[in-house]
């Protein structure tokens, strides 16, 4: 039975097959598409009309123009849809027994079935299908919890909430700083705790810094050590004796440092210190060396019996043998006198107000300096010690003036006392007929004692008492004895070593202009002699010339007073006082090395700027000490390198 409808765009009737209803197709006047409608349930038509329908159909066909629309609504709706490709699902999964990839059928999802690697064909749980499509939103989610489990109270995801809502209000609020947010007050016991915290972090950022600090030095200690000692061991057979000296003092010094309560260390400090006297002993008397070698190894076993415990008394004898036979090295006169007022500073210093250390230094002087066997020249009277069998005697001299020149610098620290028992002590073994001891003499004439009996006016009489006149601050007395003829003329060095003396005594009162005077009169006695004689004088000149008048001046005339050896002692004399006044102006070390004739004369120096410098740049003098320094002078350079690295840690 044919549908009947008209056209919901143009209005044209139409007329379609019924198993077109509900269907869609075009209407063939307008082409637009439109929707049959169902099949209305209709009464049947009266008998009389029923044959009547074929032909007011037929004629509203004929009336439509000729168009069969039965036959094009067929046509149009009737076309097949293309049919889609149905692809085949698999799972794809990988078998836990031999971890073949497997590609399984989806009707298999869940189910157990065998590998089918054919090497293996063990049964496997094949996993479920997961599904990568979209999902419904219109369908909840599949709940995969177990039965009876209690759900989170949540909120909706996307969903609006009366908290959340007055939650985020307060937070604009406060975010726009309308409200005010009140915070608790932080409580004592709340102030206790982040201080407590805050030391904490500190200290363990503390700990931290030093443990790579010391990490880092001692890294630099051991290289500068092994430099050191491969290149004093590779060197041993052609090192001079000066050089093995220098750096076997220093050796010992630093093992001396290291750990006092270490018997390792001590024991290689002992072997060091054995070593360098040995080496000092080698040096022959008439070296510029040799004087500097044994202040620096007599100062350090100084220090070492004053810093030792008394407990360890072995290691202490030991010490003082040691010194007592490097002491006995020491050439007679000014090199030893002087040495001595270093020492008895020093003493002094590290003894305090104590006593202890000036005895100490008191009784190894009097073993170390022996009284030399003379001629006898009459025989022994007025109560005086016996000559010795067969026409010889002992002469103290030398001994006396030792101590005269301890008990000077005594009394110039105002303990006049102890001074006067020196003096005390010294005149029992006075002989008039002895060469006279000037030192004592002008320890005498400082503390106002009686004079020594049987004294002649010889030069060395003079030189003690214009050393006793300066101390007791008699000036103009000391300068007439100076300005004597028969002292002027003087060529034995003996009024050389007076003037350096008096000089060197005003310099360090503050008297420069007086100072300088007695200066230029030293200087006027050593022109006349060559550079290569007098070259402790010249350089103790040098020492006192920079202190009144400057560094750079006196290095200046130490290029014209000396030459060769001399003058790398001169260099750090030079260095010393800079370090002391002009500390931040001390030259690198590299700036003694560009002449290739005083390579081998400036060790000291090189050594004693190394230490200083390491003190604020050690990397830079340890790779310079290592890479760019010459040769030979790289084991001065590290053992400064070390020394410093001590220093910077103490």
């Amino acid at each position: 039975m044919a549908i009947k409808f008209s056209c919901q765009h143009c209005k044209k009737p139409l007329s379609v097959k019924d198993e077109l209803a509900g269907k869609q197709g075009k209407c063939p006047g307008c082409k637009q598409v439109i929707l049959i409608p169902q099949q209305q349930n209709t009464p049947p038509p009266p008998a009389g009309r029923s044959a009547a329908a074929p032909k007011a159909s037929a004629s509203r066909s004929s009336s439509n123009g000729g168009v069969d629309l039965e036959e094009l609504a067929a046509a149009t709706l009737s076309e097949k849809p293309a049919e889609q490709q149905v692809e085949t699902q698999t799972v794809d999964f990988t078998c836990p027994w031999c971890d073949a990839e497997l590609h399984l059928p989806a009707e298999l999802a869940g189910k157990q079935a065998p590998c089918t690697n054919p090497e293996c064909k063990r049964i496997v749980k094949v996993p479920m299908l997961k599904k990568t499509g979209p999902r419904d939103w219109r369908k909840p989610e599949q709940n995969t919890m177990p039965s009876g489990a209690k759900r989170s109270d949540e909120p909706l995801e996307g969903a609006w909430g009366s908290q959340v809502s007055a939650g985020v209000s307060r937070k604009a609020l406060v975010e726009a700083k309308v409200i005010k947010e009140e915070h608790e007050p932080v409580t004592v016991r709340g102030w206790i705790l982040r201080g407590l915290a805050a030391a904490v972090v500190l200290c363990l950022a503390g700990a931290g810094v030093l443990f790579f600090l010391r990490y880092q030095r001692g890294s630099l200690e051991q290289t500068a050590l092994q430099l050191v000692q491969t290149a004093a061991e590779n060197s041993s057979e052609t090192l001079p004796k000066e050089d093995e000296a220098w750096l076997e003092t220093g050796l010992a010094e630093y093992f001396l440092r290291k750990d006092a309560r270490d018997s390792s260390d001590r024991s290689l400090a002992f072997i060091h210190l054995q070593k360098a006297k040995a080496a000092a002993a080698g040096i022959p008397m008439d070296s510029p060396a040799k004087g500097p070698v044994l202040r620096e190894l007599l100062t350090l076993q100084l220090d070492a019996m004053q810093h030792y415990s008394k407990s360890l008394w072995k290691e202490l004898d030991e010490l003082d043998n040691e010194f007592i036979e490097t002491l006995g090295m020491t050439p007679a006169g000014p090199v030893r006198e002087d040495i001595l007022r270093e020492l008895a500073r020093r003493a002094m210093q590290g003894g305090g107000t104590s006593s202890d250390g000036i005895v100490r230094l008191q009784g190894l002087v009097q073993r170390g300096i022996k009284p030399v066997t003379i001629a006898r020249a009459t025989p022994a009277s007025n109560g005086n010690q016996p000559a010795a069998l067969g026409g010889t005697d002992l002469d103290y001299s030398d001994q006396l003036n030792a101590l005269g020149v301890l008990g000077q610098e005594l009394a110039s620290a105002g303990r006049s006392p102890e001074a006067a028992q020196i003096a005390d002590m010294a005149r029992r073994s006075y002989k008039p007929d002895h060469p006279a001891p000037g030192q004592l003499i002008g320890l005498v004439l400082q503390i106002q004692q009686p004079e020594l009996e049987g004294l002649k006016p010889t030069e060395v009489v003079k030189a003690g008492q214009v050393a006793g006149l300066l101390r007791s601050e008699r000036l103009e007395d000391a300068r007439k004895i100076l300005d004597e003829d028969s002292f002027k003329t003087s060529t034995t060095g003996v009024r050389l070593a007076t003037l350096l003396d008096a000089a060197g005594f005003l310099a360090a009162k503050g008297s420069a202009e007086e100072a300088r005077q007695f200066l230029q009169q030293a200087q006027e006695i050593l022109d006349k002699y060559p550079k290569t004689e007098l070259v402790w004088e010249r350089c103790r000149f040098v020492e006192l010339d920079a202190r009144l008048n400057g560094c750079q001046e006196a290095e200046k005339r130490a290029r014209e007073l000396l030459e060769g050896q001399g003058l790398g002692l001169a260099y750090l004399s030079i260095a010393r006082v800079r370090s002391a006044t002009e500390a931040g102006q001390l030259p690198r070390p590299a700036a003694y090395c560009g002449d290739p004739a005083n390579v081998t004369s400036v060790g000291p120096v090189v050594l004693f700027l190394c230490r200083l410098q390491a003190r604020s740049d050690p990397s830079g003098t340890v790779a310079w000490a290592q890479n760019d320094a010459p040769e030979s002078l790289r084991p001065f350079a590290g053992l400064g390198a070390l020394l410093g690295l001590q220093d910077s840690s103490k």
